[in-house]
C-alpha cells in the first residue's frame, strides 16, 4: 500500500497555530518587563497559618482507628506430643525425647495401614491413637496458621477413608474408635487460638460413621451422636467466642437431623438450646443458628409434659425487643418441628403476620440493610415448605393447616397479607421503604383478627405480654 504525507491543508493549520503561539508568548514577556501586572485586592483575611512548632494532626470525623485485635487471636499454645521412642507403640510422655511430628514422618507408613485397614488390635490400636493425636494436635503450631484449612482437610480426609479396606460389619466400630479419638483430641484445642478453635470445631462437623450396607455398594454415612456432649459444653460456655458457638449450634443441627439419637437425649439437647435463646443475651446470629436447631429436635413428648421447644420458639417470635433476624428464624421452625394436632397454627399465623408488620415499619430506618431479605424469606418460609425435605416432613403453616377445621381457615388469609410484603422484600426495588397505607392496612387485619387461644399448646401458658400489646377500639385486650 503507498504511503501518503500530510495535506497541504493541515500543514497550514498546523503552521497557522504555531504563529498565534509565538504572538502569545512575546505579549506576556511584554507584560513581565514593561510593567506589574495588577494584583486583585482581597475580600477577606486569611487564616493565620499554625505554628510550625505544633506538629498536631487534626482526623477527620468519619475517621476510626482500628481495633486492637482479639486476644483469642494472640494465644500461643503449642501441644504437639512427644513421645518415648520412635516406635509404633511409643508412649505419650511430657519430656520425651522423640517429637511428634519426627513420630508421625516415621510411622506414617504403618498408620495409613492400620486406618485403612481398620485393624485397632494390639500395637496398632496404639499406632492408631498415636497419629490422630499428631494430626488434630498440630492444628496448634504456629507454623501452620496460614495452612489451618489445609491441615484440617487433611485429616478430614484420614476420618474419610478409615476403615475402607476392611470388611463391613467391622468398618463401623473402627470409625467410631476414630471419631471418639478426634473428639477428645479437639476438646484439648477449645482453649487454643481462635482459628485453632474454629478448626477443631468444624472438624467435629465432619465426625460422620458409616452405616454399612450389604444391599447397596456404596457406603452411606451419620453423624456421629456423641459429638453432641462437647457441641452442648461449648454451646453452654459464655466464655467462648461466638463463632466457635456458633458452629457447635450448626454441629447439635447435624445432630439432631443427621445421627441416630435417642429420645432422652433429644430432650436434653432441647432443653439446652432452648436454655440459651430464651435469656436473649447471645449475639443475633448465634440465636439464630440456635432457633434453626431447635426446629430438627423431632420430639413432641417431653420429659414433664409441657412442649418445651414449640413453646420456646413461640415466645421468641412474639418478643418484640428480639432482633428480627432470630424472630423470623423462630416463626420459620415453630412450621418445621414435628407436627402435632395440639399446636395452635392460628396464634403462630397471626403472630408471624405481626413480626411482618414491625419490620415492615423498622425497614425505613436502615433499608439498606441486606438481613431484611433473609428476614422476609423466613416468614415466607413459615408457611410453604423450603425443600423437597421439608416437604416430607409436611414443614409450613399452610401445608399444616390443610384441612384442618380448626386452623385451615385462618392460615391461608394470614399468608395472603403477608405475601406483597414479602414480594416487595424479595424484588428489585428492595430497599424502597413499605407504604404507609399498606402497613396501616396489616395493622387494622391483625386488630379485627385476634386468635381466640393465645397458648401456643393447651400444656402452655399463654402469651399475655401479646394479649396487653394486641388493643382493641375501645381498649379491650383483642383475644
Amino acid at each position: 500500500m503507498k504511503r501518503t504525507g500530510p495535506s497541504l491543508e493541515s500543514f497550514r493549520t498546523w503552521a497557522a497555530c504555531r504563529v498565534l503561539l509565538s504572538l502569545g508568548l512575546c505579549c506576556a514577556a511584554v507584560v513581565a518587563v514593561g510593567q506589574e501586572a495588577p494584583v486583585p485586592e482581597p475580600t477577606e483575611v486569611p487564616p493565620e497559618a499554625p505554628a510550625k512548632a505544633d506538629d498536631t494532626v487534626v482526623l477527620p470525623s468519619e475517621y476510626k482507628p482500628p481495633r486492637n485485635p482479639d486476644p483469642m487471636l494472640l494465644i500461643v499454645k503449642e501441644l504437639v506430643p512427644k513421645f518415648d521412642g520412635s516406635g509404633p507403640s511409643a508412649k505419650v510422655i511430657p519430656n520425651g525425647s522423640v517429637d511428634g511430628l519426627t513420630w508421625y514422618k516415621k510411622n506414617r507408613a504403618a498408620f495409613q495401614r492400620a486406618m485403612n485397614a481398620g485393624d485397632m488390635v494390639g500395637q496398632n490400636r496404639v499406632l492408631v491413637q498415636n497419629g490422630l493425636k499428631v494430626l488434630v494436635l498440630r492444628l496448634s503450631l504456629q507454623a501452620n496458621r496460614p495452612v489451618l484449612t489445609d491441615v484440617r482437610k487433611e485429616i478430614e480426609r484420614w476420618m474419610d477413608r478409615a476403615a475402607s479396606l476392611s470388611a463391613p460389619n467391622a468398618r463401623r466400630p473402627f470409625r467410631q474408635f476414630v471419631m471418639d479419638n478426634v473428639i477428645e483430641n479437639c476438646e484439648l484445642l477449645l482453649d487454643n487460638q481462635l482459628e485453632v478453635r474454629m478448626s477443631a470445631v468444624i472438624l467435629l462437623n465432619n465426625a460422620y460413621v458409616e452405616v454399612p450396607n450389604a444391599n447397596r455398594r456404596e457406603r452411606e454415612k451419620e453423624f456421629y451422636a456423641p459429638t453432641y456432649t462437647t457441641f452442648t459444653k461449648i454451646l453452654e460456655d459464655q466464655n467462648q467466642h461466638v463463632v466457635v458457638r456458633i458452629w457447635a449450634a450448626k454441629g447439635l443441627r447435624r445432630v439432631l437431623s443427621e445421627a441416630e439419637v435417642r429420645n432422652q437425649q433429644r430432650d436434653q439437647i432441647a432443653r439446652t438450646l432452648m436454655g440459651q435463646l430464651l435469656p436473649g443475651k447471645n449475639d443475633p446470629w448465634l440465636d439464630m443458628r440456635i432457633a434453626e436447631a431447635a426446629g430438627y429436635v423431632g420430639i413432641v413428648k417431653f420429659a414433664g409434659g409441657k412442649p418445651v421447644v414449640a413453646d420456646g420458639l413461640a415466645k421468641v417470635l412474639n418478643d418484640a425487643g428480639r432482633d428480627p433476624l432470630v424472630r423470623s428464624e423462630s416463626a420459620k421452625q415453630l412450621a418445621r418441628i414435628v407436627p402435632d394436632e395440639s399446636y395452635n397454627l392460628t396464634l403462630f399465623a397471626h403472630q408471624t403476620v405481626r413480626l411482618v408488620k414491625e419490620m415492615a415499619a423498622a425497614q425505613a430506618k436502615q433499608p439498606k440493610s441486606a438481613k431484611w431479605r433473609v428476614c422476609f424469606l423466613n416468614v415466607y418460609l413459615a408457611f410453604v415448605p423450603e425443600d423437597k425435605e421439608a416437604a416430607n416432613a409436611e414443614s409450613g403453616l399452610l401445608v399444616r393447616a390443610k384441612g384442618n377445621l380448626k386452623h385451615g381457615e385462618y392460615v391461608p388469609k394470614a399468608f395472603q397479607e403477608v405475601l406483597p410484603f414479602v414480594s416487595h422484600a424479595l424484588g428489585k426495588n428492595w430497599q424502597a421503604p413499605f407504604p404507609a397505607q399498606q402497613i396501616g392496612g396489616l395493622d387494622a387485619w391483625l386488630k379485627t383478627n385476634p386468635p381466640k387461644d393465645w397458648r401456643p399448646t393447651p400444656a402452655c401458658e399463654p402469651l399475655e405480654v401479646q394479649r396487653v400489646a394486641e388493643k382493641g377500639p375501645a381498649g379491650e385486650p383483642a383475644g
